[in-house]
């Protein structure tokens, strides 16, 4: 079996491992601006995935077709190969990329120093973002499509949830908290596998 089909994620990584980190959630999440801000508080590369995109995708994507695995099949792994890269040769990096289903988080972290983070958002706020966007090329009448698609991430795949809900500059000290502080990491995962609340601020479903 080859470590792209590994069937378990490795663990999230420890203190001083974190290579490069994969903002994932549903369009309209905040995958790209609480990215750039991360990069820029921590001094890293930042990559939005939808430029990894073959022009087709775009297209698809562009006239309200969702795109299938197949469709997705090259993209990720240009993802996976660049957060290789970047890990393999010290250059850390924040991807944004949506990793929808599990198996494509799973062929994402191909290391350890690969750190997966969801951003959490109810339908109402996701709606209103992407009625705002202007100049993006993601059709929001898709929305339900990522829905359909979405495999949400569960206490055992070693992905950390964070309440994408909340203001932007609030989403960006969450994050570079849990890049930064192992302990930080642990506590969120220890909550997620109880399902406490604090796992996860605010009432309401999330995405």
């Amino acid at each position: 079996m080859s470590v792209s089909e590994r069937l378990e994620p490795p663990p999230p990584p420890a203190a001083d491992e974190v290579g490069a980190v994969v903002l994932a959630g549903v369009s309209g999440c905040g995958k790209s601006t609480v990215g750039k801000m991360v990069a820029r508080r921590l001094g890293w590369a930042f990559v939005d995935g939808d430029d990894l995109h073959p022009w087709k995708n775009v297209y698809s994507m562009h006239h309200g077709r969702a795109l299938t695995d197949a469709d997705r099949d090259p993209w990720l792994e240009r993802c996976a190969d660049l957060l290789e890269n970047h890990v393999a040769n010290g250059v850390p990096v924040i991807l944004a990329c949506s990793a929808l289903k599990s198996r494509y988080r799973r062929r994402l972290r191909r290391d350890a120093e690969t750190l997966l983070i969801h951003l959490a958002c109810s339908r109402e706020e996701l709606i209103r973002r992407l009625g705002g966007r202007t100049g993006h090329f993601f059709d929001p009448s898709l929305l339900d499509s990522q829905f359909a698609a979405l495999d949400p991430p569960t206490p055992g795949d070693g992905t950390l949830l964070v309440d994408g809900d909340a203001d932007m500059e609030e989403v960006t000290n969450d994050i570079v908290r849990l890049i930064t502080r192992p302990a930080d990491r642990a506590a969120r995962l220890a909550a997620q596998g109880t399902g406490a609340a604090s796992a996860l601020p605010g009432g309401g479903e999330r995405w």
